[in-house]
């Protein structure tokens, strides 16, 4: 869309299948800095995204009895997936440092929100473009992991994202702001 206001079938393709493949973001270069049509290439590229995301289904019900996990992280994060897609919960919450337990989180399309909880700004900015995670920045205050669970809660039912009623499956780790320490699952209802 650098000389034309429409896109080609071709650059519909490309970014459908993009979002279809999981693809955390995609991004215009050539369109935006010197494309003649800037604003109808990000609002054609934003309607695609949108139509492609309804089209992709859950994928959680493939088979991950053959599956080896990497680490701890990344089994506590498809365990926290497998009981929010089998007990229907409303949301996930993972309370992260770093910001890798959401990142194994969207890897994997469940249309459960995923509100990953850090008080890092700069793990706020870099959870922004994982798929189906809601970056939430929040100072805690708690030195134990039951009281940091407890105030991530407390805090998204304040901001009105979970409401009196919720299941939620949070992560954690049991040692507070380490990175690499997401060991724990909890399923609460609000």
């Amino acid at each position: 869309m650098i000389e034309n206001p429409i896109a080609t079938r071709a650059e519909v393709s490309d970014i459908a299948n993009a979002v279809l493949d999981g693809t955390d973001a995609v991004m215009l270069s050539a369109e935006t800095a010197s494309g003649k049509y800037p604003i109808q290439a990000v609002n054609t590229m934003r309607r695609v995204c949108e139509e492609a995301e309804k089209m992709s289904d859950d994928n959680l019900r493939g088979n991950f009895g053959n599956e080896k996990f990497a680490n701890i992280q990344q089994t506590i994060s498809m365990a926290a997936l497998f009981s929010a897609y089998h007990l229907e919960a409303d949301a996930i919450i993972a309370l992260t440092t770093s910001g890798a337990t959401a990142h194994w989180m969207s890897r994997v399309i469940t249309n459960i929100p995923i509100y990953a909880v850090t008080d890092s700004q700069e793990t706020f900015r870099l959870m922004s473009i994982y798929r189906g995670v809601f970056p939430i920045f929040l100072k805690h205050k708690a030195t134990e992991s039951n009281h940091h669970v407890n105030e991530a809660c407390n805090f998204l039912q304040l901001q009105k994202i979970l409401k009196s009623g919720d299941m939620v499956i949070v992560t954690y780790g049991e040692t507070i702001s380490q990175i690499g320490s997401t060991n724990a699952l909890k399923v609460i209802k609000i």
